[in-house]
This record gives C-alpha cells, sequence and structure tokens, in this order.
C-alpha cells in the first residue's frame, strides 16, 4: 500500500462481464471526482464485446486495465483486483452503476473524521436510463440508517447498498479479501466481518446511482439466495447472545421469506401460505414494516 499523505490514493476497482452498454458513464463519473488522486483498477473477466476498448479510449493514466483470460466468479475477480491495489482506501463500482461527482472525496473526509472501517452513504435507484425519485434509504426496514456498531443491524437486514461503500484498506486487514464460500452473497458476507472489526459511518446525501434491471430471478439464483442467507446465519450464528437474538430472528424470518418468494416462483401457493402464516405468528408487526418500504 502507498505511504500515507495528505492527499492519498483511493482505488476503485471496476469489475467487468460484457458491460459495454453502461460503461463508458460509469468509467467518465471516476474520472469526473472532486478528490484526484484516484487508481482505477479495471479488471475485465473475460468479456466478449467492446468493454475493454471502451475503457482503452479514456486514455487516463490513472486508469489500469487487467484482462483475465478465463470467467472466474465475481468474489475471485475481485480478489484477484485487490491485489493490485496501492491505496490507502477502497471502493467498488459495477459496471452500469455510476457515482456523484463528490462521492470519493465527501467519504475520504467523512473517514477520517469518524476513523470508521467503513464509510457508506445514500444514494438514488435507476431503472435503466430514468433516474427514480427513490432513495437507498426509503427501502430498508431500518430507520435511521445506523452508524457505529452495525454488526445487529446488518444481521437484521443488508441495508447498505455495495456501491456506497468505502472501506479503510489497513484497518480491513485480511478481511478485505472475499470469501470463496459465497458467489451471491459475497457482498453481505463482507460488510458482516467489517463491522465486527470497526465502526460504520453513514453519509445521507445521495451521492451513488444504483441501477435496477427488470431481469427476472431465475429459480436457480432464488435456491442459492436462500441457502446462502443459511450459510450467512450458521456462519455468524455464534456471535448471538441475550442482546441480539432478536436481530437474528429477523435474518431467520427474512429466510422463509426468501423461501416464500422461491414459492411463488414455482407457484407453490400453499407453501406460500403456510410461511407467511409462520413469519406473521412469529413477528405480528413485520408485514408492517415491509410495507413502509418505498417501490422502486
Amino acid at each position: 500500500m502507498s505511504e500515507k499523505r495528505e492527499f492519498p490514493i483511493i482505488s476503485v476497482i471496476v469489475n467487468c462481464y460484457n458491460g459495454q452498454e453502461y460503461l463508458e458513464e460509469s468509467i467518465a463519473s471516476l474520472l469526473r471526482q472532486s478528490y484526484k488522486n484516484i487508481e482505477v483498477i479495471f479488471w475485465d473477466n473475460a468479456s466478449t464485446d467492446r468493454s475493454v476498448d471502451i475503457v482503452k479510449s479514456f486514455n487516463d493514466s490513472r486508469i489500469r486495465i487487467y484482462e483475465n483470460k478465463t470467467n472466474v466468479t465475481l468474489g475471485e475477480a475481485r480478489n484477484l483486483a485487490i491485489k493490485h491495489i496501492k491505496g490507502l482506501y477502497l471502493c467498488f463500482l459495477d459496471v452500469d452503476d455510476f457515482w456523484d461527482e463528490s462521492k470519493i472525496e465527501s467519504q475520504y473526509k467523512n473517514m477520517l473524521t469518524t476513523k470508521s472501517i467503513v464509510s457508506y452513504s445514500n444514494g438514488f435507484y435507476v431503472k435503466k436510463k430514468l433516474l427514480t425519485d427513490v432513495k437507498f434509504s426509503q427501502n430498508s426496514i431500518i430507520s435511521p440508517m445506523p452508524e457505529g456498531k452495525v454488526f445487529n443491524h446488518l444481521i437484521k437486514q443488508n441495508f447498505i447498498n455495495w456501491q456506497s461503500v468505502m472501506f479503510d484498506v489497513n484497518k480491513m486487514g485480511d478481511d478485505l479479501y472475499f470469501s470463496s464460500e459465497y458467489s451471491f452473497s459475497e457482498d453481505y458476507e463482507i460488510l458482516l466481518r467489517a463491522s465486527l472489526r470497526g465502526e460504520f459511518s453513514y453519509i445521507d446525501k445521495p451521492i451513488t446511482y444504483y441501477r435496477i434491471h427488470d431481469n427476472s430471478i431465475t429459480q436457480t439464483k432464488y435456491n442459492l439466495r436462500v441457502k446462502e442467507t443459511i450459510q450467512i446465519y450458521n456462519q455468524f450464528k455464534q456471535y448471538q447472545d441475550s442482546s441480539n437474538k432478536k436481530y437474528f430472528k429477523y435474518l431467520a424470518l427474512n429466510i422463509d421469506y426468501q423461501k416464500i418468494q422461491m414459492d411463488l416462483n414455482r407457484r407453490k401457493y400453499l407453501n406460500v401460505f403456510y410461511r407467511a402464516v409462520k413469519i406473521i405468528m412469529a413477528k405480528p408487526g413485520i408485514i408492517l414494516t415491509f410495507l413502509k418500504r418505498k417501490k422502486i
């Protein structure tokens, strides 16, 4: 890592697989950042489209391009990219998302002040090319957005949008790397590990733009999401005690909620009914909690 100075290098990893549609907008948002001392690690995961050519066209010395010869999982691709960073702080940006020009500077100042291990922010959802008025915070069942020790809140719900995160590299240590045990919930798992190492800080200003797509979740992905949420529960249940038991109960109910979505996709409506009754009996107010979330 680089030596600490007044304006240290801040690393941004952009992992890409056939991301040409929105890639130019994403990279442009990085190069427009008010904080100039950044490095962009562009890791191409064996794309077959024009992604690499688009990034090369920017001709900016702050971009370093790496081309993987074979396609690997996202977590593995991120780990390979992490080995090349020089920054004291690290962010990730997906190829179809983009940032406000103040994003990196705001979070760097925020982390200097709070000494946090992770800074995350509010942002807006984008539907294809249409900017919505729905903020990340409006889609969370947790309010206000937590700061400080956030492990219990994260167990209840992964309320953090990954594109908004900045890590303190030194404070993360070996926990900066993604677990090979996950391929759907790898972001959630690393945030939980980070929350056990230090405090989180939050910026309420929307400085991140996250694009959502109409692509339906396949049955395979439904199954994987349920499997890995159960895996999350089992991995972190050792930290359960009398003070946070209710948060783990929410995680268990979330597993049932995911199974409802899976059964709806399979049209197994009797299963949906039984699971819904189980959730309502365990936590009668939970339906109102979910209804408060603003639709995107």
